[in-house]
Formats: structure tokens, sequence, C-alpha cells
């Protein structure tokens, strides 16, 4: 059995590690796949299981199963919400890119120095998804920056995750049916990799119920 990380909860195989994809309904990743997002989350020091099934998780759901790595975009309806005169490199969209689906050119600026050092990919957003490599270290990236350290995230509240990923949308919104569709592949990933106890769904849902809520009380 090909292992990986020994730390946190245990460690992860390939095999788990396709069957949390596969159990999906994707397609088996490769061995390429499988070491890269192995390394990705050494060089980011994230051993935790537990923390690496939510990532796997968010990782399926963008990338329909480490399929796709560019967002389907009309670039002549590009969203003026992705826009940022203040970052935007001449002629360049940052829509999504990657298997992490990294959008927005701060993003991609902040991801860039991390990574790099320098500004490489808000000059030339199309190398987030030109391999395997920066298509996985792209997501981890963000994930550390952004999601790790996140109240709840580290007591293992899945919800908490979607909402420091797509809170506005997605949580704050009126419809979580992709922050459920989330949470389902997590449980199945969580399944694949044989943890135990029950996925947290906490740290979105209750986002809407609440501001709903406060709708309500503010209409009477």
């Amino acid at each position: 059995m090909s292992s990986l990380l020994r730390r946190g909860d245990g460690r992860i195989s390939f095999e788990e590690f396709s069957s949390a994809v596969t159990i999906n309904g994707y397609p088996e990743p490769s061995h390429s796949t499988y070491w890269e997002f192995i390394n990705s989350a050494r060089n980011v020091s994230i051993f935790d299981k537990q923390e690496l099934a939510m990532i796997l998780a968010h990782f399926i759901y963008e990338s329909k199963g480490f399929v796709e790595r560019r967002e389907e975009v009309d670039t002549a309806s590009y969203p003026e919400t992705y826009r940022d005169t203040e970052c935007d490199s001449p002629g360049q969209l940052y829509f999504g890119r990657g298997y992490f689906k990294i959008t927005g050119c701060k993003n991609y600026r902040d991801i860039s120095m991390d990574l790099f050092n320098d500004d490489r990919l808000v000059r030339d957003p199309d190398f987030v998804a030109e391999s395997e490599e920066t298509a996985i270290k792209t997501g981890f990236s963000f994930w550390k920056t952004n999601v790790h350290t996140q109240p709840g995230v580290p007591d293992g509240q899945f919800g908490s995750t979607t909402n420091a990923i797509k809170g506005a949308t997605e949580c704050q919104g009126h419809d979580n049916a992709i922050a459920k569709r989330r949470f389902e592949i997590y449980e199945k990933v969580r399944s694949a990799f044989k943890l135990k106890g029950k996925a947290n769904e906490g740290g979105c849902y209750e986002l809407t119920e609440f501001l709903k809520a406060a709708n309500t009380e503010t209409k009477d």
C-alpha cells in the first residue's frame, strides 16, 4: 500500500485517495495527481487526515474529480466582480483556474508571491492551469492562507471551510444547495479515508438561517 502522511489521524494511501474520488462518481485519478496532492500537503505542513479529507472534498467539487483546470467562462460577459483595476494586468482575466478554481487578481497575486516570490501568476494567470503541479499547489496555497486557521476549521467543521471559500454565495446567500453538495462529497471522502465519527456540517448553513431570521424580525 502506497502511503503518504503518518502524522495526525494516520496515513493516506493511493487506494484511499483514489476511492475518495471514484466513490463520488468521478474517474480514477492518476498516481501523479496523488503525489502532487501529497507533496503539496507536506509543503504547507498539513498532516491531519481529517483536514486533508476536507481539502480533497473541495478539490473534487471544484475540478469535477481532478478533470477540469479552467472555469467555463464567456469572456464577453466576464464577471465585473472579478475585476480589480489596482491589481489586474492589462489584457488578463482572473476567472477560475487550477483544480481549486482560483478567482480574482488579488488571490492570483497572493498565491504567486507565496509560491514564487513574484507576480508571475498576475502576468500569466493561465500558468495556474498549465500543469498538474501548479493546479494543485495553488489550491493548497489558498487553503493555507484563507481557510486553514479560520474559526471552526481546526475543530473539523466542514461548513466553516465552505464559508471561508464561498461564504457570500453559498453560506450567506439564499440557496445552500452547492454547499450541501460539497458536504455530501466530504462525507464520502471520510468514508474512503476510514475516518471515525460523524462528519461535522457546522459553520455554513446556520448563517443563512440567522440572516433569514434577522430579515423577518426587521420586516416585523
